[in-house]
């Protein structure tokens, strides 16, 4: 299995936990029926661009983070190289600019662990060195450096507040998924979850995958069901959306690289400018078994290989206004993200990163995808 597979299906070898029904009462809740309601809109798929032109026409290694600018500029942090953001045209060759350098001083890196792209500003965060640091895209100006404790994923509001999705060890965040923190870094409230249980392990029980909203708001998602909700800052639940599907049951034990299927995930989450919400899910592939080989690892998970089919992503577009999916795309393979939280002009990209089996050359592929017919 690929460093960038497992990075990309960490979350599948997770098990996670729900937000309780008491925390969900008094928000509105839809069920999202699985048929199409705009007959006449579709998802575009383009043909995939190949990142290439680092390295003696290649790559240096699979990804950890790709990320896609409104021009088509690509931002990407490769696997060990993670004190540096490396910038690609839209033709998926290396523009020959890196953003960061090994080190702990300003506009330097340790550890990158992610990056979300916001306009014209990089956000990465460091979590050696526990710290957000923003970098204009453009320029390679540093904006400025935020302490933040670590996390799985990170947003930006409107306000300049950051919110932290994951677990968070300490007396106040204990428990809970999300987390609030003003400009400065300083930290003003936890919520999520109605009467958190606290015991060892419960870390990766507390991921949430998270797009902002026009505001102060922000849709957030557990990985192990099909479920979306939109907060505020203040920590309201506005709405709850449930999309029941029989190909993806909720778990609380995952089975990647078992002799069981392969659980299905939510992958990742954006917004569009006219509110509907993109949601990229992970399916078992009819064949998944073909695609296990007899090597194991210490935890006696079986290798995956990276040529023959396991998982199969599917793209859903759901408008929440009215509890819809408007458009769907099933893939062949897997995919590990949407290349940005905000899907600007009905286009947004998915990407992916793998070893090649036979020559053991590292491959990102990324995908770019348009919505018609609204």
């Amino acid at each position: 299995m690929t460093a960038g597979m497992r990075r990309g299906l960490v979350v599948v070898a997770l098990c996670l936990a729900s937000v309780p029904a008491g925390a969900r009462g008094l928000a509105q809740q839809s069920l999202v029926d699985s048929a199409i309601a705009c007959t006449a809109c579709r998802l575009d798929v383009s043909s995939p661009i190949q990142l290439r032109g680092v390295v003696d026409g290649g790559l240096p290694n699979t990804a950890a983070v790709v990320q896609r600018a409104a021009d088509g500029s690509l931002y990407v942090v490769y696997d060990g190289e993670y004190s540096s953001i490396a910038a690609h045209r839209a033709d998926g060759m290396f523009a020959g600019q890196r953003f960061g350098r090994s080190g702990g001083g300003p506009g330097e890196y340790s550890r990158i662990k992610h990056a979300v792209l916001t306009g014209d500003t990089i956000r990465a965060f460091d979590f050696r060195l526990s710290r957000r640091t923003d970098i204009n895209r453009v320029s390679g100006v540093l904006i400025r450096t935020v302490p933040l404790p670590d996390h799985a994923r990170l947003i930006v509001l409107s306000d300049g507040r950051t919110v932290l999705g994951g677990s968070i060890r300490s007396r106040s965040t204990a428990g809970q998924p999300l987390h609030i923190f003003d400009s400065t870094g300083k930290w003003q409230r936890s919520w999520g979850v109605d009467n958190p249980a606290l015991h060892p392990g419960l870390g990766p029980l507390l991921i949430r995958l998270m797009a902002p909203v026009a505001g102060t708001t922000f849709w957030a998602a557990p990985v192990n069901e099909y479920r979306l909700e939109l907060w505020d800052r203040d920590g309201a639940l506005l709405r709850s959306l449930v999309a029941p599907r029989a190909w993806f049951p909720r778990w609380t034990q995952a089975t990647f690289g078992s002799d069981q299927a392969p659980t299905a995930t939510v992958t990742d989450v954006a917004v569009a400018d006219d509110g509907l919400l993109w949601v990229l899910l992970q399916a078992p592939h009819p064949n998944w078994r073909d695609a296990l080989t007899g090597e194991t690892n210490e935890e006696g998970l079986r290798r995956v290989r990276s040529d023959r089919p396991y998982l199969v992503a599917v793209l859903e577009v759901i408008d929440p206004s009215r509890g819809q999916v408007v458009a769907r795309h099933r893939f062949t393979h897997g995919l590990w993200g949407l290349t940005s939280a905000h899907v600007v002009s009905n286009t947004n990209g998915v990407w992916r990163t793998w070893t090649d089996e036979t020559t053991g050359e590292p491959r990102v592929e990324v995908t770019m995808i348009r919505l018609r017919g609204r």
